[in-house]
């Protein structure tokens, strides 16, 4: 059905990361929030939805950068990447077989995940990527 990814962004400047069980793999990965959408659902509304949900944040500012292939090797699904901003605390709804953890990180802290392979997840590295450029205005 697609799916979409956030970088929400606090307002001190840190980067809403989640620790996050993966069944597939057998093991916790730290990664950006991120969801499948519903049917029916605009990836938009899905990663509002998916913000509050997984992190506990209502987005006053959301904005659309990207549409990616996150596995073409094997598989159609397109994800929608979004940049989440002016965060406003609510509360968390997770499904009951997810298990996560809030994380915020620093932009510097993010990115130095990836280079020590900490953060492996693809979306999650291309999200930072896309982070890295927005709030440094510069490219990577």
């Amino acid at each position: 059905p697609g799916a979409v990814c956030c970088i929400p962004v606090l307002e001190n400047g840190d980067i809403c990361l989640i620790k996050q069980y993966r069944y597939a793999i057998r093991k916790y990965v730290i990664e950006l929030p991120a969801g499948k959408l519903e049917i029916g659902e605009t990836p938009i509304d899905c990663a509002k939805r998916e913000l509050e949900e997984e992190i506990g944040f209502e987005a006053k500012r959301i904005q659309f950068l990207t549409m990616f292939y996150p596995a073409v090797g094997f598989v159609n699904e397109e994800m929608h990447l979004f940049f989440a901003e002016d965060l406003k605390k609510t509360n968390t709804n997770l499904d009951e077989d997810e298990f996560i953890e809030l994380i915020p990180k620093t932009l510097d802290q993010a990115v130095e995940m990836i280079y020590s392979g900490e953060i492996t997840d693809a979306k999650t590295i291309i999200g930072l990527v896309w982070a890295q450029k927005l709030l440094t205005n510069s490219k990577p």
